[in-house]
């Protein structure tokens, strides 16, 4: 994947397009821009990627909470 940025970021890309992103970028304002997997460019605002980590850390910390 084309994409600028970490792991985590590549993850929120992906849950907010509902699959592989081709490419993503996070702006400086906190703001996401996201080329989804059927071609389309989306751009989600900064309060959107906010909800969208937090529900992906509250996922990852239920998963360590299970695995130990």
């Amino acid at each position: 994947m084309a994409g600028k940025g970490n792991a985590k970021q590549s993850s929120i890309a992906a849950k907010l397009v509902g699959g592989k992103p081709l490419a993503y970028k996070l702006r400086e304002d906190g703001s996401l821009v996201v080329i989804g997997p059927d071609g389309c460019k989306l751009q989600f605002s900064a309060a959107q990627v906010r909800a969208a980590a937090q529900a992906d850390d509250s996922k990852l910390k239920k998963k360590r909470r299970a695995a130990g």
